[in-house]
This record gives C-alpha cells, sequence and structure tokens, in this order.
C-alpha cells in the first residue's frame, strides 16, 4: 500500500489527538520496519518511497 504524505500526516495528528503517538514508517529503513514487526513501534503507518507504479491494464 502505498500512502500519500498528506494522509500520512492526517494519521500521524490523528494519532496525537488520541494520545496514541503513530510514525511513519519507510519501508527502505530496516532497523524501523524490524522494531514495527516486533511490536517494539505499537503506532506505526509503513510507507513506501521508491515504489513505482505499475498501470493496470
Amino acid at each position: 500500500m502505498v500512502l500519500t504524505t498528506n494522509y500520512d500526516n492526517l494519521l500521524e495528528l490523528y494519532g496525537q489527538k488520541m494520545s496514541k503517538p503513530m510514525e511513519s514508517i519507510n519501508l527502505n529503513d530496516n532497523v524501523k520496519v524490524l522494531q514495527w514487526v516486533q511490536s517494539r513501534i505499537k503506532y506505526g503507518v509503513c510507507i513506501c518511497t521508491d515504489c513505482t507504479r505499475i498501470p493496470v491494464p
């Protein structure tokens, strides 16, 4: 899933309002992804900055 920056920012603001801080996690950052998978980062949103979109025929 690819999230736009605006959607990502809205999720972070929502998390702050609910007292559950969310963090954007870049899929290229192996350390952060591993922490997220191991549930060290409870509220996170994965984003991929280098994704290429393939048109559907």
